[in-house]
This record gives C-alpha cells, sequence and structure tokens, in this order.
C-alpha cells in the first residue's frame, strides 16, 4: 500500500509541526506536507486534485476563510478528507456542510488526533474509494462534538425535544431537538422521513409492510400523512438498487 498522503494547511508554525509530530508517531510512512497559507493549499488541488488523501486545516487565516477554502476544494475533489482545527466554536455548523470529517478544537493533543485516527481505521486509503454517500450527522450536545456515520444508524426517532439516533451496533445515541434540525444533513441520503417522529434509513430495512418499515428489530412506523410519499421513495429506491446491482 502507498503510504498516506496528508496536507497540513495552519498559518501558526508551531501548531503544525506539533500535528505533524503526533502524525508521525501514529503514522510513521505517511507522506505529509505542510503549507503556511491557505491559497497554497487550494493551488495544490487545483492543479492536483487527488494528491491528498487527508487535509488538516485552521479555518481562521489572514486571507481566505477556511470554509470558503474547503468549499473551493469539494468543487474538484469531493472525497478527500477534511478536518478543520480552530479555536473558535463559530463554524461548527458550516464545517459539516462541506463535509468535514472533524471539527477538532485547538489546543491540539495526541489523544485527540490518535482518536481521529482510530476512527478512520488507521487507513486513510479507503476514503479514496468512498462515493459522498458515506455522509455523516453532526452536532454538539453536553460540550461534546458527535459524528455518526450514516451507515451506523439504523433509524432516527424524537420525542419530547429529544432526537435519537438508533445505531446498527444496537445502542442509542441522544441530542437535545427536533428531527427538523437534521433535515438538511439527511437531505438527499439514504434517509426517509415516513413519520413525524421518525426517519428511516432504507439501506437497513428488510421489507415495508402496510403500515411501516420492516428493520431487524422494529418495525418503524409510516404514518398516513408521510405513506404516499414514502411508498414512492422506497420503490425508487428499490428500483435504483436493482439497476446497480445488475
Amino acid at each position: 500500500m502507498k503510504p498516506i498522503t496528508i496536507a497540513i494547511c495552519d498559518e501558526n508554525s508551531r501548531d503544525a509541526g506539533v500535528l505533524e509530530e503526533y502524525v508521525r508517531k501514529l503514522l510513521p510512512d505517511a507522506e505529509i506536507t505542510k503549507l503556511t497559507k491557505s491559497h497554497q493549499l487550494l493551488n495544490r488541488m487545483t492543479e492536483n486534485p487527488n494528491q491528498f488523501q487527508l487535509i488538516f486545516m485552521e479555518i481562521e487565516f489572514e486571507e481566505e476563510n477556511g470554509i470558503w477554502v474547503a468549499q473551493e476544494i469539494r468543487k474538484v475533489n469531493k472525497k478527500v478528507g477534511i478536518i478543520f482545527m480552530t479555536k473558535s466554536e463559530k463554524y461548527y455548523r458550516q464545517a459539516f456542510d462541506v463535509f468535514a470529517l472533524q471539527y477538532l478544537l485547538k489546543p491540539l493533543t495526541y489523544e485527540k488526533i490518535e482518536k481521529i485516527f482510530y476512527f478512520l481505521d488507521s487507513n486513510v486509503q479507503r476514503y479514496n474509494d468512498r462515493s459522498m454517500e458515506e455522509r455523516s450527522v453532526c452536532f454538539r450536545y453536553r460540550s461534546r462534538f458527535y459524528t455518526i456515520r450514516h451507515s451506523e444508524i439504523q433509524y432516527i426517532s424524537s420525542s419530547l425535544h429529544t432526537v435519537n439516533f438508533h445505531m446498527e451496533d444496537g445502542g442509542i445515541i441522544h441530542c437535545r431537538g427536533k428531527l427538523c434540525d437534521f433535515e438538511d444533513q439527511l437531505k438527499g441520503s439514504s434517509f426517509l422521513r415516513c413519520h413525524q417522529s421518525f426517519f428511516v434509513n432504507m439501506n437497513k430495512t428488510m421489507g415495508m409492510k402496510a403500515d411501516g418499515f420492516i428493520m431487524r428489530d422494529i418495525v418503524v412506523p409510516v404514518s398516513r400523512t408521510y405513506m404516499k410519499e414514502a411508498q414512492k421513495q422506497y420503490r425508487n429506491y428499490l428500483n435504483e438498487k436493482e439497476l446497480f446491482t445488475k
């Protein structure tokens, strides 16, 4: 396997040096390129969109905003993993509009970076083979940031201003809010709104009954309001799946 190619883009040379040290401890063979200006990174990605598999990038540059730079990068490469690092929490929502893998608050620690590569299974190479359908739901709850891949979720429910993510492994992750808070993050994905209180991941369904979707351990209800549209979207999903597997 070829060495992982990583870009570190940060005007703060000390922060960049510390991050490089942490990454090299975890991935000694990684090819690391350090850049101090956001336009340097953007120019490199424009000239060769596939040269990096993972990008660590500060958001608050003196010139272009890091969110804008990521938007431009997504125009030429939709798969490269982008990890933001900054001292401010104010760009958190915007970061995941460009499908960031993670949002790290400075100061960085070895433990934070270790968790990142644990999440990536210490194999960033596979991100080159992923489509953008491997998306994530991101939110903050009780001072903690969560990034949950769509493929890990069976369905999502809500009750009493609490949203519940029912996971593939049987666990449940909670946060305060409403289902409508996550509609933008689920738009265009395999998730289908089938009830005022439920989203179902069609990739995890075993079939559809008259009153709901058959999951591994439960039937997720479909309400009258959503029935016609749910049936239509599910038929389209099955047709596309059949074409894809032929």
